[in-house]
């Protein structure tokens, strides 16, 4: 049994060298006049903003404020006041769902707009237009399809629960 113990300090003390932060990254449209063959670009919203603090819980409570604040804007611009994900989900179609058919397979050309959090001892990837990329874990999403991302987000979650905890007691 002691070995069982040592795996678990070992991957205690693994977790809390690798903090954790919070990024709210996004594509969605800007009006409802799309053309994804086109690639009208300039008319997407692009959203990408990091939350790092040294309290876990606190670049994790900013980025989901942040997350709200998006989908406010957007519900505001709509004339609808936002409740809850689910409702902003059903009123803000014309900022993800764009309607036309795309590619071989029929399907539709969507946007998303994600909450995901990140290890800072994971190596990140860096684009040539040095567009960084992180090995992230979605744990909220806004947009097309977002029941496809539901069994991910229940993992990430779980995982994201283990470094709030961990922080907790080390505090």
């Amino acid at each position: 049994m002691q070995n069982g113990y040592n795996f678990q300090i070992k991957q205690l003390i693994t977790m809390k060298q690798a903090e954790i932060f919070y990024i709210v990254r996004g594509l969605l449209y800007r009006d409802n006049i799309h053309n994804p063959e086109k690639e009208d670009w300039d008319k997407c919203i692009d959203i990408h903003k990091e939350f790092r603090s040294e309290s876990i819980e606190e670049a994790r409570q900013q980025a989901h404020s942040y997350f709200n604040s998006v989908l406010e804007v957007l519900c505001e611009s709509k004339n609808v006041i936002y409740e809850n994900d689910e409702q902003a989900q059903e009123d803000l179609k014309d900022f993800y769902y764009s309607g036309i058919k795309k590619d071989f397979e029929d399907r539709d050309f969507g946007m998303n707009l994600g909450l995901l959090f990140c290890r800072t001892n994971d190596k990140p990837y860096i684009c040539k237009n040095g567009m960084v990329f992180y090995n992230d874990k979605l744990i909220r999403v806004f947009g097309y399809q977002p029941q496809n991302f539901r069994k991910q987000i229940d993992k990430n979650v779980k995982e994201e629960m283990k470094y709030l905890m961990l922080e907790k007691l080390i505090i």
